[in-house]
């Protein structure tokens, strides 16, 4: 019987990239000094929710990352780097992709986005031109993407808010919103207020207000993560 604040074992069926995996995150978690209850509250998370992280019985990306962040300032160093944990999260999902049906979609179209680096031609007044930033690639993957079902659209969206910092973030939003996108502009506010931590929203916001001059997307982005906020408080 498991004891009171005991770790839940790793799943006896998980893959050899899962443990290896684990083996990290729970490294992160000794190190910040909490115990696990503390530190699933310090996350803004569930107790149990914690303890199926480090467990494998769930694997959420946006946990991950927010587990780094918290160990590295708790324990005022970097156990792993965050790109090492992110690689070793998504090598995870890959070798599970029945169990962990949703981050391994969101696993490709991250994939597909670091992958996809070949600058791509553009028309402008001048002639074509080359794409190169990780936001144009992204915006433009979203487009061609669109009509591939909601689903698919989903998992371009989440992977965009994994991988695009603030400013890449308000360039895609004002991008959206310049080729009439509304919609998807709107989706992809609301998403990345939920999974992004509050630092990088007001970040974004504040690039969409100036130099976008789009106060009201920013106002979407930073309500969907307040009410994200309000919903991990209850």
């Amino acid at each position: 019987m498991r004891r009171r604040g005991q770790r839940l074992p790793v799943r006896p069926e998980a893959t050899e990239q899962v443990r290896l995996f684990l083996t990290e995150l729970r490294a992160l978690a000794d190190a910040s000094g909490l115990s696990d209850g503390a530190l699933a509250r310090e996350l803004g998370i569930q107790a149990p929710q914690f303890s199926k992280l480090l467990s494998g019985a769930a694997m959420l990306y946006r946990h991950t990352k927010a587990l780094h962040a918290v160990s590295a300032r708790l324990a005022d160093q970097e156990v792993i780097s965050l790109d090492l944990l992110l690689h070793l999260h998504d090598e995870a999902v890959f070798s599970s992709p029945e169990r962990y049906k949703k981050e391994f979609r969101r696993a490709k179209a991250r994939q597909r986005l670091k992958d996809d680096e070949s600058p791509l031609p553009v028309p402008t007044e001048r002639g074509d031109r080359r794409v190169r930033t990780q936001a144009e690639r992204f915006l433009l993957a979203l487009l061609e993407d669109k009509g591939a079902g909601s689903r698919t659209t989903l998992d371009v969206l989440n992977a965009g808010a994994d991988v695009l910092g603030p400013p890449e973030v308000a360039t895609v939003l004002a991008g959206l919103r310049h080729r009439g996108e509304s919609a998807l502009a709107d989706d992809f506010a609301q998403i990345c207020g939920r999974e992004q931590d509050r630092p990088s929203v007001i970040h974004a916001a504040r690039d969409l207000i100036d130099p976008h001059g789009m106060a009201n997307l920013a106002a979407r982005l930073l309500t969907a993560s307040m009410s994200s906020g309000l919903a991990d408080d209850t």
